[in-house]
């Protein structure tokens, strides 16, 4: 029955990792960066996460002005 659906005999693959934006349902403040399994990604992508790591703010401060960067 396994074999008729795609399984096969032997050990499987090893997934490829992927690095995603994860944002907390309940706490979407707190996104940050993670790696998963590439069989996990549909599960994240299905709650607002996206492929990649988040956006970070940096601030570079000038007296009387202030300068914000992101780095992608």
């Amino acid at each position: 029955a396994h074999l008729a659906h795609g399984d096969y005999e032997g050990v499987c693959a090893d997934q490829e990792d992927i690095i995603i934006c994860h944002i907390p349902v309940d706490n979407q403040e707190n996104a940050h960066t993670i790696k998963i399994n590439a069989d996990e990604l549909s599960a994240h992508e299905a709650h607002g996460d996206t492929v990649g790591g988040c956006p970070t703010l940096d601030l570079q401060f000038k007296e009387m002005e202030v300068t914000q960067y992101y780095k992608q």
